[in-house]
């Protein structure tokens, strides 16, 4: 997309004191091809707050965009995108985070520090609280179950995304009448190959009668500002959101964190079908301090198409949220 502005900054005595960026990305809407762009790494020095309307004026002030995201915001940010007409997502419980704990003692070490406990405290409480995780998890089973359905899981490279992809997501989209950011095999190498991101994507790929009828995409990151190493799904699609390919798909996902030592399994958005399905392993689940998604779309008919949950898919995918390392 040709024109568009990597992002603004603010200036105020010969330096700079604010930046917001500027994603461009692509939607599908039945045959609808959509120009769509996510703002990201907004920030402003304190003292220069009131100022900070001029950068998001000059992201909703873009021209021939049909729709505009904020995908990551904090509780101020999400005040502005109301400010600037924006709507929240109507995708429920997408402010809802559900985690499955892997290794409970380093889990209880990242909470006590993030209590910030005394240090004779954080000793003891760290150890009865990974006994405490450790025991729910036997008692609830809180891990998915085994399946026997004929599906086969096949881990690729990113780079290694190719033609079938293409094919899938083509079929994606003629499923049903709803919003998914664009998947086409390109669009996914470029997604998930961030520079500068440390830690490792894996994709997995499920295939029944060696047709590709679904894949999943995991971040395990190493350098998270809590100390938990996390591994996120960062996409997730299955044909016709079949229940046994996302089950699938999910134990999967599951035996990839656990080998990647990781402390948590982290999996945001979804929608309910599919929320549903995961659910079923029973995980913890952790509320964002504020809602993170808002959109404004260009057009009144398709924004009030999007006022139905079922028109959405989003996830983590959306956005900036799985671009940034």
């Amino acid at each position: 997309m040709k024109g568009l502005a990597i992002g603004w900054v603010l200036e105020a005595q010969g330096k700079i004191v604010g930046y917001l960026g500027n994603v461009a990305l692509l939607y599908r809407y039945t045959e609808r091809t959509l120009t769509a762009v996510s703002g990201t790494g907004f920030v402003v020095d304190p003292e220069y707050r009131a100022m900070s309307l001029s950068l998001d004026s000059a992201f909703y002030r873009q021209k021939e965009i049909d729709l505009r995201l904020a995908t990551t915001a904090i509780e101020s940010v999400a005040k502005l995108a109301v400010a600037f007409g924006s709507t929240q997502l109507p995708q429920p419980d997408f402010d809802v985070v559900l985690f499955w704990v892997l290794q409970p003692y380093p889990f209880a070490q990242a909470v006590a520090k993030k209590l910030e406990l005394a240090p004779s405290l954080s000793a003891v409480g760290t150890v009865l609280a990974s006994i405490v995780v450790q025991s729910d998890k036997v008692l609830r089973r809180r891990w998915p179950s085994q399946c026997n359905n004929g599906l086969e899981i096949e881990e690729i490279s990113v780079s290694d995304i190719g033609e079938e992809f293409q094919e899938f997501w083509e079929g994606k989209v003629r499923e049903r009448p709803r919003l998914l950011a664009d998947r086409s095999a390109a669009t996914l190498r470029w997604h998930f190959d961030v520079p500068g991101y440390r830690g490792t994507v894996q994709v997995l790929c499920c295939r029944r009668n060696r047709k590709l009828v679904g894949y999943v995409v995991i971040r395990n990151d190493v350098d998270r500002p809590d100390a938990l190493r996390a591994s996120t799904i960062g996409d997730l699609l299955a044909k016709d959101d079949d229940e046994e390919i996302v089950r699938a798909l999910f134990l999967a996902s599951f035996e990839i964190a656990r080998r990647a030592k990781s402390h948590i399994l982290e999996v945001m958005g979804f929608p309910g079908d599919i929320r549903r399905v995961l659910s079923g392993s029973r995980p913890y689940m952790r509320r964002l301090p504020a809602y993170p998604f808002y959109y404004r779309t260009s057009d009144p008919a398709l924004q009030q198409a999007l006022s139905e949950p079922a028109a959405w898919y989003a996830c983590a995918y959306d956005g900036d949220r799985t671009l940034m390392p």
